[in-house]
This record gives structure tokens, C-alpha cells and sequence, in this order.
């Protein structure tokens, strides 16, 4: 895999001179269940299933001492395509972890809140070790985590936001033992948003099975806008024709101008829409 994913550990331990081998090993292992943590949330996998591996590339043991890893593929048989795919997103996200963690800046999505409670943790070899900084970064940038921080503070909840709105995906995955809900799958962009229906709407969620469809209701977005869940209003499930896709009509715009619209004069694509163009 390319060496731009390069994930790095640091840690200064200041006068001392030296690096116990019992911090160095808890702050590696905070680290990998940070980069776990990331790869569970943004594959929607369990650690079972990780299919990333974290090989050393880098290694000194003088303070500071310092780790370097880079991701691999744990079988042959993976496609090389995704495991790099899934490898880039980890360490994008693991960056904006970082920032996050290192001077409370930027926001938290799913993925990057994932890894905020592990490394928060890494405070503590600061607080407590008597360690001068610990170090933490990605493609050649480390951000630092120093003693002055009041790293408890520091929510790892991503911000969200509400609004009126529709999804578009693949009904799937229906579940009526812990309320109504079943998973809608994005087949453009690979989401998979939590759906959460009235029980008088189940006939209808069980027609639409397996088929592509438009959700509307109430969606909870992260940071970014993907979507996380969805509250389906009454009625709120309409198929999508098998042939040719229909023009559009402005009650299924609500909600789709983003992922629609291709920077057209509003004037004109309003046009487009009415007409079917």
C-alpha cells in the first residue's frame, strides 16, 4: 500500500532521557485501537472482521521515541482496491482525529469519534507518566498532546444535525423485534442509513424489499452531510422504476438538491425539473 498512509506515535519523555518499555507499549496499543476503532465505524464491520493489518515501518526506541505503521491487507485474497480505499479513509480520519484531540479544532463525524476516547487516553502518560509530550499524526504532520490540556473535556460525540429531507438506496435488512426499522443501502455511495418506520407502514417497507427506493423523513446527518439515520414520515417509501429512471418531481427533489445538482443556474434547473430534461 502507499507509503501516504504512514500512521505515527511519539513520545518525549524530557529530562528523564528515557522511555519505558510498559508507557511505550500502552501508547502503541492505544494507537491500534484507535486505527481499529476507525477501521470498525467506517467499514460498519466488527473487529473480527477487520481485513487491515498495521506493519512497522519505523522504529526507535531513544527518546523521543517513535513508531511508524503502515496498513496491509491480513489476506491475499482481499481486493487490493478496497482494502486501499478502506486504508486511506482510516488515516483521513485518524488525522482529523488527531487535530481534534490535539487543540479541540475542527469537528468529529462518526468514524473520527470513534478513535477520541483511545486517544484521549494518551493524555494520561502525559498527566500521569511524566512524560513531556506524546506525539500523534499521519502523512508527515504530528500534532501534539501536552500536559496543559484538558483532554476530559473534550466531547467524542460528532456533532449531528436534523433536517427535513430523502434518502435514496436498496430497502434491505428489515427488523421489527426492537421497534420498526429497517436498513436502506446507498448503492452510489456505499452509506447505510438506519431506518425507523410506523408499524402501520410494515406491508409497505416488506413490498419494497430488496428494491431501489426513495425514504423521506426526518434525517440525521454528520458532519459532511452523510447520513446516519432517518425517520420515515407516514407513507414516507416510494420504488424506483426497474427501467428507465422517471423524470423527477419536486416533492422527491426535497432533500436531494445536493447530491443532484450540478452547479445549473437555479432558474434553468427548476426548468429542467418541471420539464423532465
Amino acid at each position: 500500500m502507499t507509503a501516504d498512509n504512514e500512521v505515527s506515535l511519539s513520545l518525549d519523555a524530557g529530562d528523564a532521557g528515557v522511555v519505558e518499555a510498559a508507557a511505550f507499549i500502552k501508547a502503541t496499543d492505544l494507537l491500534l485501537k484507535a486505527l481499529g476503532a476507525i477501521e470498525d465505524s467506517v467499514a460498519r464491520s466488527k473487529p473480527q472482521s477487520r481485513i487491515l493489518n498495521w506493519k512497522i515501518r519505523e522504529l526507535s526506541y531513544r527518546s523521543p521515541a517513535k513508531l511508524c505503521v503502515l496498513p496491509e491487507t491480513k489476506a491475499a485474497e482481499c481486493d487490493h482496491d478496497r482494502a486501499e480505499q478502506l486504508a486511506d479513509k482510516v488515516v483521513t480520519h485518524f488525522n482529523s482525529a488527531s487535530i481534534y484531540v490535539a487543540g479541540g479544532q475542527g469537528s468529529l463525524n462518526i468514524a473520527s469519534g470513534a478513535a477520541v476516547k483511545h486517544l484521549k487516553e494518551l493524555s494520561t502518560l502525559v498527566r500521569k507518566g511524566g512524560y513531556r509530550q506524546i506525539s500523534i499524526g499521519s502523512r508527515g504532520t504530528m500534532y501534539q498532546i501536552g500536559s496543559h490540556q484538558n483532554l476530559e473535556e473534550l466531547s467524542e460525540t460528532p456533532v449531528q444535525r436534523i433536517s427535513q429531507g430523502s434518502e435514496r438506496g436498496v430497502v434491505g435488512s428489515i427488523n421489527v423485534r426492537s421497534g420498526m426499522k429497517f436498513k436502506l443501502f446507498n448503492d452510489s455511495f456505499g452509506w447505510i442509513v438506519d431506518v425507523t418506520f410506523e408499524e402501520d407502514d410494515l406491508e409497505l417497507v416488506k413490498k419494497s424489499l430488496g428494491r431501489r427506493a426513495d425514504v423521506y423523513g426526518s434525517v440525521v446527518r454528520e458532519p459532511g452531510h452523510r447520513p446516519v439515520s432517518l425517520t420515515m414520515r407516514p407513507g414516507g417509501l416510494r420504488d424506483l422504476p426497474t427501467g428507465p429512471e422517471e423524470a423527477m418531481d419536486l416533492d422527491r427533489l426535497v432533500g436531494m438538491w445536493a447530491d443532484d445538482w450540478d452547479g445549473t443556474p437555479a432558474e434553468e434547473y427548476l426548468r429542467m425539473v418541471r420539464d423532465g430534461e
